[in-house]
């Protein structure tokens, strides 16, 4: 989807540094191994999908000697790396970014403890709209660096991930 603009390497691991954004989406829309093929399934109306960024279609791998070793002769392995944010948080992002975008929202907010904040940053990003994400004052660092990177507002919350989740909601302000 981004163009790769560099890396950093934190926690042991090398993280790509794309360029996300709305324009980057191609015109097309999302391929026919993406979420949305199971649209019908979903709890959205009908029209046309407004996030296009795709989603779902991780890989299946055969995974010979674990299937060996655990006596499980269909065994695959999911590959939930090659995806947006190498996360399955995609697939529900995806739903919370489509139907803010039908409500005509420009902001969405959620609590985190990592891997759903990523998610919704970059989704955000490339929906156009801005992410506020509430997470614990221990979420790892590399989370809080890729949030950020995509320009969302973090803001960490010393009382753990309950008092995030409180954060976030408009009557606990």
């Amino acid at each position: 989807m981004g163009r790769a603009t560099g890396s950093i390497r934190t926690s042991g691991c090398k993280w790509l540094q794309y360029n996300y954004g709305p324009g980057l989406v191609p015109e097309e829309g999302p391929g026919p191994f993406a979420t949305w093929r199971y649209r019908h399934l979903l709890p959205t109306s009908g029209g046309p999908v407004r996030y296009s960024l795709p989603i779902g279609g991780a890989p299946l791998f055969l995974a010979r000697a674990l299937r060996a070793a655990l006596g499980t002769p269909s065994l695959w392995v999911k590959d939930e790396t090659c995806g947006s944010t190498a996360s399955n948080k995609d697939r529900a992002t995806a739903l919370v970014i489509e139907d803010g975008l039908r409500h005509g929202l420009d902001t969405i907010t959620t609590a985190s403890t990592g891997n759903t904040g990523v998610a919704r940053a970059f989704a955000a990003a490339v929906a156009g709209m801005r992410a506020s994400i509430f997470v614990s004052i221990d979420c790892q660092e590399d989370k809080l660096a890729l949030m950020t990177q995509a320009g969302a507002w973090v803001f960490q919350v010393p009382d753990g991930y309950a008092a995030a989740v409180d954060g976030k909601r408009p009557d606990h302000r």
